[in-house]
């Protein structure tokens, strides 16, 4: 009885530890989001900095009044930039988007 009394135990332990791990991993997830939208609206590099890896490389479909599309290419340096110039609060507070969905955590990599 003590020995399973005690796995329970132990399985619980382990249960709640990944549990708090995972909710940590969550919140860390969340903040860079915030980070990167908080920062481009506030005009705030450092905190746009935070959010990024310098590996980025962000695309954005651009369609013209002449129904003509082209791909455009932001290093993290240029979005960092952009975001000091202020681009951003540009955007009136009711337009501005900041919530955060998780859409899943695995192997030290989240989608939001």
């Amino acid at each position: 009885m003590f020995r399973n009394v005690t796995a329970i135990f132990i399985i619980l332990v382990g249960i709640t530890a990944a549990s708090a791990q995972v909710d940590a991993e969550r919140e860390a997830i969340k903040r860079t989001a915030l980070n990167y939208a908080e920062g481009w609206y506030e005009g705030d590099a450092d905190k746009m900095e935070s959010a990024l890896s310098p590996d980025l490389a962000k695309r954005i479909a651009r369609t013209n009044a002449q129904n003509q599309t082209r791909l455009d290419h932001m290093t993290a340096m240029a979005l960092v930039q952009g975001t000091r110039g202020g681009f951003g609060k540009q955007t009136p507070t009711a337009e501005q988007q900041k919530d955060v969905t998780i859409f899943g955590v695995t192997g030290g990599a989240g989608t939001a």
